[in-house]
Formats: structure tokens, C-alpha cells, sequence
């Protein structure tokens, strides 16, 4: 939770970001908005609209940055294989 306050979140929905600001959520630069620990307890324990709409955009940003760390890890894997085997070409044909 201290890191959706200190480093917050990029939100790219509008009715999101409004929402964050009217729930007391801080701006910074780039749409990114600090979520306060408060407001977190209180949307675990809430079942309004607005708590609700808070959860969802932390689920889906977390979900969506694990999806990236997972496409990322994958291109990488790849490139080195690729790589490995251009290498292990190479050597071959100065063999």
C-alpha cells in the first residue's frame, strides 16, 4: 500500500482519474495519482461505487505491470536464445 501513496499509479481513464482526485487521491505529473493508505482500508471495508472503481484500477494496474514484467521477461528470453545460437553459429563456421 506505500507504494500506490508515495510512488502512486498512471491512470489513463478519465472518470478514473476524476474519481481518484474527488475520493482525495494527489496528482502528480503524467496522470499519475497517489492513493493514500486511508483510502485503501476504507475501499477493503467499503462497498461503495467509488471504493469499488479504486480497487479495480489498483487490480489492473498491478495486473497489467505483471503482464508487462512477464512480456518482457519472455522478448528477453528469446533475444538471448537468439543470440546463443547465432554465437554458437559462429563459432562453428571459425571451427
Amino acid at each position: 500500500m506505500d507504494t500506490l501513496e508515495t510512488a502512486g499509479i498512471r491512470v489513463l481513464y478519465d472518470k478514473a482519474v476524476q474519481l481518484l482526485k474527488d475520493a482525495g487521491c494527489r496528482m502528480k505529473e503524467g496522470n499519475v495519482v497517489q492513493i493514500p493508505n486511508w483510502l485503501v482500508e476504507e475501499c477493503i471495508r467499503s462497498r461503495s461505487e467509488g471504493a469499488q472503481a479504486i480497487v479495480v484500477v489498483a487490480t489492473r494496474y498491478i495486473f497489467e505491470t505483471w503482464i508487462t514484467i512477464l512480456v518482457m521477461y519472455m522478448v528477453l528470453t528469446l533475444s538471448l536464445s537468439l543470440v546463443a545460437g547465432q554465437l554458437e553459429k559462429k563459432m562453428r563456421q571459425s571451427d
